[in-house]
């Protein structure tokens, strides 16, 4: 797995009484992984029609989250037109992982033919992937 970042912003889960007084202990963050559900792990991947036919066929995006709780909702988009767009949102299940769908059908309703610039969203932090669609 490709580690997302590592989330050092808040804390994750709320702070818990200490044995002693006066004292609490904080969690340690969770960390962000992501993958592909082919075992790729490359940041630029290439979708050819020619290759995959169907979407159903295309690899999902595989994020993970360390310790798995809490449940995090995470999200894929895309820029197009210099606005982020969602693709597909989940929420990580009790092994903190949730599979994200990508689209390749362009709004005219066929295969995309172009290089789009994707992030995954979790817990404020941020991947960044490029995906090309190919007829």
């Amino acid at each position: 797995m490709v580690a997302v970042v590592t989330g050092t912003g808040w804390p994750t889960t709320p702070a818990a009484a200490s044995e002693h007084p006066g004292r609490t202990t904080v969690p340690a963050p969770q960390q962000y992984y992501w993958r592909w559900s082919d075992g790729s792990q490359e940041p630029h991947r290439t979708f050819r029609q020619s290759r995959y036919r169907v979407p159903e066929r295309l690899p999902t995006l595989v994020v993970s989250a360390r310790p798995a709780a809490p449940v995090r909702t995470v999200r894929l988009q895309f820029r197009r037109d210099g606005r982020w767009h969602t693709e597909d949102v989940g929420r990580t299940d009790a092994r903190g992982q949730v599979r994200l769908v990508l689209t390749p059908y362009c709004p005219d309703g066929h295969w995309c033919d172009g290089t789009y610039v994707y992030r995954a969203l979790v817990g404020g932090e941020t991947a960044t992937l490029t995906v090309t669609y190919a007829p």
